[in-house]
């Protein structure tokens, strides 16, 4: 705090440190599904468990098979695209590890400034939203490489003997333009892989910030009716600062505020911004 004559400062901030792990279930079960989303024509491509000896609630998904070795996507020699993992992956938890939220106000005389602020960060968050514009075309992930042919990053194929660098293989041209990024008939596309869609829930949002005005008495000692005159402004929800792979929407966003939290879907309200002011007259 800082504080004078006709001003006066505080700063205040607050940190929350959470981690856990599922020690028993009930039955002795290993686990226990408690949601699930990314639905296609057949199958849920993401899901939402108890595990025990892991964090609660645990993400797993659907992905692209790695080489353990280089650790690089595993290709089919015969299309280019990537071959699906076997099981689930284990994503990580959907509960933040991570909270701090920042507070400020600052008055000068008769104006006051006040501003919250707040992070989240160390879980993840799966984006049903992300499939659906895949599916559709609309999403910014359809467009990556121009809807043309070329060699998946990073990957290599099996050429009988053992895994080698995939440097000429590029995906087949019908799947670079169509089938891998919205056709549910092709049983390898990015629509049945949750793990495309699954990203870091961590945000940085301005929450809230309000600017007061005390209206000064002897503005209006005149009229002797009046006992104090305020006037405000406010903002709620300005600005949300994501991580780069997070192009798909606000992670605070559910299906559920439940055990299964953890997966957003086209259900949920758009984040919205907010704008106003209001007066009060004392009489």
């Amino acid at each position: 705090m800082v504080q004078s004559k006709n001003w006066n400062i505080d700063i205040s901030g607050n940190y929350t440190y959470n981690v856990n792990k599922v020690v028993s279930l009930f039955g002795g079960l290993s686990q226990v599904q408690l949601n699930s989303g990314g639905a296609t024509s057949t199958a849920f491509t993401s899901f939402i468990f108890a595990a025990i000896g892991q964090p609660f609630p645990l993400l797993k998904a659907t992905y692209y098979a790695i080489d353990s070795a280089s650790g690089s996507t595993i290709v089919d020699p015969a299309d280019g695209w990537p071959t699906v993992g076997k099981g689930l992956k284990n994503e990580g938890t959907t509960i933040p590890k991570h909270q701090l939220g920042l507070g400020l106000r600052v008055a000068y005389m008769w104006i006051t400034l006040t501003a919250n602020a707040e992070y989240r960060g160390g879980n993840v968050v799966y984006s049903d939203l992300g499939q659906d514009m895949s599916f559709t075309g609309s999403s910014a992930a359809t467009t990556k490489y121009h809807r043309q042919q070329f060699i998946w990053p990073n990957s290599v194929y099996w050429d009988g003997s053992k895994y080698v660098p995939n440097t000429n293989i590029a995906v087949r041209n019908d799947i670079a333009i169509y089938l891998g990024w919205g056709d549910y008939s092709f049983s390898r596309s990015i629509l049945g892989i949750a793990d495309w869609f699954t990203t870091s829930g961590a945000f940085w949002k301005l929450r809230d910030v309000s600017l007061d005005f005390a209206i000064p008495q002897k503005w209006y000692h005149g009229f002797k009716a009046l006992k104090g005159v305020d006037f405000s402004l406010f903002g709620r929800n300005l600005f949300t600062v994501l991580p780069k792979e997070n192009i798909f929407t606000d992670p605070e966003f559910s299906n559920t505020n439940a055990n299964g939290v953890g997966i957003n879907t086209t259900g949920n309200t758009p984040p919205t911004r907010q704008y106003g002011g209001t007066l009060r007259i004392t009489f």
